[in-house]
């Protein structure tokens, strides 16, 4: 289903953009999401695709880069390794530096894990290592001045070795900057130098879940220097600004220093060591931090860049200055703005200073790129298509992910009435993934049977798009919905060996058989315990698959205080349902287990 989910068309305001083929696209919610908080990335690469594009080298000063992982092999320039002082900036161990290198540029469409926001375009990753793996658990000594004096170093080969943006995505204390006044004299040298080659700094805001942190680059307040807050699956603050509650994974800094947001959380990226450990970063629990909020926004001047050349070219600090100004500028103006982010705090001070979080279509636009499919049309004469949905008598999860649907309760309520347009939407198009349709901006669905669906809502305005001759539209990003399989609440086992019959039958107590069809044949998979007539304590477990040519092969064991089997077997359709008892059969040999549902099909 994944699959002809990501090689099917599903497009973002313009019709023809496709899913790339990376497996793990769809996870990636700070690209595309059905609530739209997300960056539509979709979008932004429909803008860019037939433009002319030159490369971009964005420096990555922070634990090294991978430079050997499948999806960044192909997107690497020479860097530096300011810990070991040679040229291999690797750090296979502490996984910081290549996941946000994949945000930023993990190739795209080679059927391979994740993809970066700049897509197919001609963006180059700078590996500049600051960072040891032993240095950050603790176990080699080393002082702030002596980091602080490699963030020098990195800072000085970025901007003589070509860089165009910079992400560093993390800090060093600010005192021990600003406490050696020649080191300050320093730094502040080379961030003006790069300010003199137009090269934007882009940081993360910071992980204290509170005002202005007492770190650098934060606070220092250059016109090159961008700092980035991080957002939740829901478009919010992930910090508890106004001590409300806790928000899930709560960690933003925020105030006057941050610039804008980007997604922070739950995010899915490159892992060092040829990617096994590619995982979802950390763990959905963890709080990831403002590091990887960054590569968004380094990724979209990226993208900027590419397209418009001659904001990387500049005869003179003032033409550079004003580079970096346009840049600045169309990051303000090119978010979503929320109440939330809008809101001051502290006296009037900003949660963060644009108001919102990023789109990168908004802030294309803002450099004057447009749909070049679409004859310069803008983006905000399209309408936008959200998706809220949840299961039926059941609560609206705003953070969005997966949807599960118990097998007894398996009606779907799609909301669309959250989508958006100037001039008002005409028609919403629902597509369930199971062959139903249906419209309206409120539906219902009932699905027929166990299974992972993706529900789509395409909305259209009034206004004839110049390519179609039809209404304006757009189609939102998928809604995954998992409808679990039915409960059994009856057991029987059978089972004879040596001319010597056993039986145990009970009710179910615990844990879940799956039965579903797969094509021709049937597939039960699971582990659960029952009570037998005696109220001992049976377990049963299945696991099935299917190999070749329709052959099943599997196992089925069972335990009982008194008697224990286990049985693997390797045969055709060993399923049957009985619809007159309602129960499933699978008979192996001379072991038998029969599944009673408590629903019908």
């Amino acid at each position: 289903m994944i699959s002809l989910l990501l090689t099917t068309p599903c497009s973002a305001v313009v019709e023809s953009a496709d899913y790339p083929n990376d497996p793990r696209f769809y996870s990636q919610w700070g690209f595309e999401q059905p609530n739209d908080a997300d960056v539509d990335v979709l979008t932004a690469w429909e803008m860019v695709k037939d433009k002319p594009q030159s490369e971009v080298i964005v420096a990555v000063i922070d634990t090294g880069v991978d430079s050997t992982h499948p999806d960044l092999v192909n997107r690497v320039a020479p860097g530096y390794d300011f810990v070991y002082d040679d040229s291999n900036p690797v750090d296979m161990l502490f996984p910081h530096g290549t996941p946000i290198a994949g945000i930023i540029a993990a190739e795209k469409d080679n059927d391979y894990s994740v993809v970066g926001l700049t897509g197919d375009m001609p963006v180059k990753i700078m590996s500049l290592r600051v960072y040891s793996t032993l240095e950050l658990l603790g176990l080699m000594p080393v002082s702030a001045a002596s980091r602080a004096q490699r963030l020098e170093s990195a800072f000085s080969y970025a901007i003589d070795n070509g860089a165009n943006v910079i992400n560093f995505s993390s800090a060093v204390a600010l005192s021990a900057v600003e406490s050696d006044p020649h080191l300050k004299a320093t730094v502040e040298s080379l961030l003006k130098k790069a300010q003199d080659k137009g090269i934007i700094i882009v940081a993360g805001a910071g992980n204290s879940g509170s005002l202005n942190p007492d770190y650098f680059p934060y606070q220092w307040d250059r016109p090159n220097i961008i700092n980035v807050a991080s957002i939740n699956r829901r478009g919010a603050l992930a910090a508890d600004w106004d001590q409300s509650g806790p928000e899930p994974r709560d960690h933003s800094s925020y105030g006057a220093h941050a610039h804008l947001a980007a997604p922070g959380t739950e995010l899915e990226s490159t892992w060092p060591s040829n990617d096994l450990l590619d995982i979802t970063l950390f763990s959905p629990d963890s709080d990831n931090g403002t590091s990887f909020a960054a590569p968004y926004v380094t990724a979209a001047i990226a993208m900027g860049l590419s397209v418009r050349p001659d904001l990387m070219q500049s005869d003179s600090p003032a033409a550079a200055l004003n580079n970096i100004l346009t840049l600045r500028k169309a990051l303000h103006l090119g978010v979503q703005t929320t109440p939330e982010l809008q809101s001051t705090v502290n006296g009037g001070e900003p949660i963060v200073v644009a108001g919102g979080f990023l789109k990168l279509p908004l802030f294309l636009e803002n450099l004057g790129i447009r749909l070049s499919e679409r004859n310069g049309e803008s983006i905000t004469t399209y309408p936008k298509s959200v998706v809220r949905a949840q299961e039926k008598g059941g609560a609206f999860n705003p953070y969005g992910g997966v949807i599960r649907l118990e097998y007894e309760n398996r009606t779907l309520v799609a909301d669309g009435t959250q989508s958006h347009d100037d001039h008002g939407i005409l028609r919403y198009e629902w597509d369930f993934g199971d062959g139903h349709s249906a419209q309206g901006a409120v539906v219902e669905h009932t699905y027929d049977r166990t299974g992972t669906y993706y529900v789509t809502l395409k909305v259209m305005d009034g206004e004839i798009d110049p390519v179609t001759g039809e209404g304006k539209s757009d189609v939102s990003a998928p809604q995954r919905v998992e409808v679990l399989p039915p409960e059994y609440d009856f057991v029987k086992i059978r089972y004879k060996a040596n001319g010597e019959g056993f039986a145990q039958e009970g009710r179910m107590l615990s844990g879940r058989i799956d039965i579903r069809k797969i094509g021709s044949l049937r597939r039960i998979r699971g582990t659960s315990q029952f009570l037998d007539e005696n109220n001992q304590l049976v377990k049963v477990s299945v696991t099935t698959s299917f190999p070749v040519l329709g052959l099943v092969a599997g196992n089925i064991a069972f335990s009982h205080p008194n008697f224990n089997r286990s049985v693997n077997f390797a045969t055709i359709n060993p399923v049957s349902y009985d619809a007159s008892t309602n129960t499933y059969s699978l008979k192996v040999e001379e072991m038998e287990l029969h599944f009673t549902e408590k629903t019908r099909r």
